[in-house]
């Protein structure tokens, strides 16, 4: 009896420590990232663009967490309930539902509040598409990070991060350039 719980506790030790560690990778290459990626928009952009890009990329991720990060919030807490039943993917619908709904709402405020921004500021109206776009692939990557999360699947959950830090800057300021 002693030995099999001796095993068993080192076993969990080392599964706690290996996802220590990919989280920890995970969130030192995330960091890197978002350094090297202000640093090259802060290089290609004037500074007023570069406030735009700012405002308006903090613009949706405020549309993404108020109306679809408590959905998410919501399915980490009953992750593990539906996991004991194997009913994850009755889960993954009830919160993907949820998700469109909140998201369709906060695209449909956004594009109100875009186009007094766009009268006022002179926004382009592509801009606010393009926003739009980006809180709908926020949202589907806060998603499929917080199922990778809540099934402790670390390393996926850390490689996505990573990479999602370092294409997002990437992708922005190809767009620029």
């Amino acid at each position: 009896m002693n030995t099999a719980r001796l095993w068993y506790q080192r076993l969990l030790r080392r599964r706690v420590v290996t996802e220590g560690i990919w989280v920890t990778i995970g969130q030192g290459f995330s960091a890197l990232g978002t350094l090297v990626g202000i640093r090259i928009l802060t290089r290609l952009l004037p500074p007023t663009t570069y406030g735009l890009v700012s405002l308006l990329l903090g613009a949706g991720t405020l549309i993404s967490g108020i109306f679809c990060t408590p959905f998410i919030q919501a399915m980490l807490r009953y992750y593990p309930q539906y996991a004991s039943t194997n009913r994850i993917i009755a889960l993954r619908r009830a919160v993907d539902s949820a998700i469109r709904r909140g998201a369709a709402l906060g695209i449909l405020l956004l594009a109100v509040l875009g186009v007094v921004y766009w009268k006022m500021e002179g926004v382009a109206p592509v801009s606010i598409g393009l926003l739009a776009a980006l809180v709908l692939v926020d949202t589907t990557r806060s998603r499929e990070i917080a199922f990778y999360n809540a099934a402790r699947r670390q390393k996926p959950y850390a490689l996505w991060t990573a990479a999602e830090s370092w294409t997002r800057p990437l992708l922005a300021a190809s767009a620029v350039y």
